[in-house]
């Protein structure tokens, strides 16, 4: 004997889905401590150029790309033509410039088009500063960290 009852659909649950972080700017407050941190470091390595401000200075530049990347959803910057992804990536070219020359004449020395070459890097990177989320920036603090910590314990 047939049934008289209709088959019922079979229920298709949800699918979970994974809150994405919340796109928060940088804070106001934030952000001009963060910059000047960034403008001092590249004055440090303009005017008394030392390993240690070659360091610090990239170190800044790894935090920058990195959170400007987490911004972007992972995309590297590398091949962007952004003005700041361009600036990051200069100022990468001039830091890489002074080890080198460290390493051929042991000095650090950094040129006056160099210097120029920073300053204007700075400025670019200081307006970027400002369109990444904090949340971004602090997790790209992190993982430079930790990624530093490696590196020195290897």
């Amino acid at each position: 004997m047939p049934s008289s009852k209709r088959p019922r659909k079979q229920h298709k649950g949800r699918a979970l889905t994974i809150p994405r972080m919340l796109d928060v700017r940088m804070i106001a407050d934030e952000h001009p401590g963060l910059a000047l941190e960034m403008h001092l470091a590249v004055i440090n390595l303009i005017e008394a150029p030392r390993i240690e401000s070659c360091n610090n200075l990239s170190r800044q530049l790894c935090v920058i790309a990195g959170g400007m990347s987490h911004a972007n959803r992972g995309e590297p910057i590398k091949g962007k033509n952004d003005p700041a992804s361009i600036a990051i990536q200069s100022a990468i070219l001039v830091i890489e410039g002074v080890i080198d020359r460290h390493g051929r004449i042991d000095a650090v020395q950094v040129t006056e088009i160099e210097g120029k070459t920073l300053k204007a890097a700075a400025g670019k990177l200081d307006e970027a500063l400002g369109r990444i989320p904090l949340t971004c920036y602090r997790r790209a603090e992190i993982e430079v960290a930790y990624w530093i910590k490696e590196k020195e314990a290897a």
